[in-house]
């Protein structure tokens, strides 16, 4: 562990990219929560590692939170059939079509408080850029998230939350929402 790498940020998205968001999420109010649930259908073990947009309709209890949608792909579609439990904000996959979506989702995240996602590219997205991220992680993830840790040794942003009982998706997000619920009783 001593040798991993650590420098953070090693990951910065484009400028004006930035400026833009930056001016459009200023109308939103709270405290700005960026949220992924799903990665690829394709990889082999996706349906451990992503996780049911359901399951997250607990957050939508916190107040003060600004939900923003950092999904791409299959799992946006999700959003529709949970929109009326909790305000979700979407950004377009891709204003700019010159633009790498990588880089315009990079932009979006570092306007936000903190990223909370599971095992995807975001979660690498956002841990290279060392925006605080709160990582969900199934009973048996991969293996670069170690065992029994809540913390990354490459993220030093990052706090790790894991399942006790493989399949249990319910008993993590209570946990989480009762960190969230914390946190922000703090900034109030």
């Amino acid at each position: 562990l001593e040798t991993v790498p650590r420098q953070i940020p090693y990951l910065t998205p484009p400028p004006d990219r930035m400026t833009y968001w930056a001016n459009r999420l200023k109308e939103i109010s709270g405290f700005k929560v960026g949220l992924c649930w799903q990665g690829s259908p394709h990889f082999p073990y996706d349906r451990i590692r992503s996780i049911p947009f359901a399951k997250f309709h607990r957050l939508f209890t916190v107040e003060g939170v600004a939900w923003i949608s950092l999904q791409q792909g299959p799992g946006r579609a999700q959003l529709d059939e949970l929109r009326p439990n909790g305000p979700v904000f979407e950004f377009p996959e891709s204003p700019d079509e010159q633009l790498p979506l990588m880089s315009e989702t990079a932009a979006v995240m570092s306007q936000l408080d903190l990223v909370i996602t599971s095992d995807t590219s975001v979660a690498h997205l956002s841990g290279g850029l060392g925006i605080p991220t709160w990582l969900v992680l199934s009973r048996y993830p991969e293996w670069r998230w170690l065992w029994d840790r809540e913390s990354s040794p490459w993220y030093p942003s990052m706090r790790i939350f894991r399942q006790q009982t493989h399949g249990n998706w319910d008993e993590v997000f209570s946990v989480i929402t009762d960190e969230l619920n914390m946190r922000m009783n703090t900034i109030k």
